[in-house]
């Protein structure tokens, strides 16, 4: 299981990538939850163009490997943080959430409204290990039916 929200500030090259917020879900594509929270999830990313959105199936290979011994045992689960410039990669969140769009939607705008992520905190250093694959998975991903 993933650990509680957290703010925790990597120091990685930077690259091509988009910078900005970054959520991610993890879902399964046999799960009814995900099936029914994907629709709206979509939808949530057109109220915030800024915004960066990813789904990415747990049992692809890829994710899979990515979060290593890491299991996601509770859907949906977020992954949340920045890219880059001009804030360094960092991880916000990283867990499970009620399949309630609006619960997701308000942590989006709490995001937006923090300041700089905080300097490492230790109950985020799962989170900040997978973080740099999940983002690169995300970002090679082009779902959004957007």
């Amino acid at each position: 299981m993933f650990p509680v929200p957290c703010a925790e500030t990597l120091t990685l090259p930077a690259s091509a990538r988009p910078h900005g917020l970054w959520v991610i879900v993890l879902c399964a594509q046999w799960c009814g939850v995900c099936r029914d929270y994907e629709p709206m999830f979509w939808q949530l990313s057109a109220q915030f163009p800024g915004v960066h959105f990813a789904w990415l199936d747990v049992e692809d290979d890829a994710v899979s490997a990515a979060l290593g011994d890491q299991e996601v045992e509770t859907f949906p689960t977020v992954a949340a943080g920045f890219a880059g410039s001009p804030e360094p990669d960092s991880v916000l969140f990283q867990g499970a959430v009620m399949p309630q769009i609006g619960i997701l939607k308000r942590m989006i705008q709490d995001w937006l409204e923090m300041p700089a992520p905080a300097p490492h905190s230790p109950a985020c250093s799962h989170a900040a290990a997978v973080w740099p694959d999940l983002l690169a998975l995300a970002q090679q991903a082009d779902d959004s039916p957007f």
